[in-house]
């Protein structure tokens, strides 16, 4: 049993033995919303846990793809270079230079 409860049991228990009956309705209200406000704010902070987890998860498959997309790029510049430089016949044609007569 956690401390906050325990505490609850004896605030609860003490206001049981000593007091009237309406500040032990009062006594049961606040106890019964305390433990369910602390339920909710454990629910949440697992809740957030495991959005944090699933947040880790995507930014590792983000950077992942973003590798796999550069070496994509990488290879469709070179396969584009290649494609630019075409040798027809009688000319040259070349990115890096005008077309020119062959040899």
């Amino acid at each position: 049993m956690t401390p906050e409860r325990e505490f609850l049991i004896v605030i609860l228990s003490h206001y049981l033995d000593h007091h009237p009956n309406e500040v032990k309705k009062q006594a049961i209200d606040f106890c019964t919303k305390y433990l369910e406000q602390q339920e909710k704010t454990t629910r949440l902070e697992e809740y957030c846990k495991l959005l944090e987890e699933k947040l880790d998860e995507i930014q590792i498959d983000y950077r992942i793809l973003r590798i796999e997309l550069e070496r994509e790029q990488q290879k469709n510049l070179s396969v584009n270079r290649q494609r630019q430089s075409v040798e027809l016949p009688g000319f040259l044609f070349s990115a890096n230079h005008h077309p020119s007569k062959s040899s």
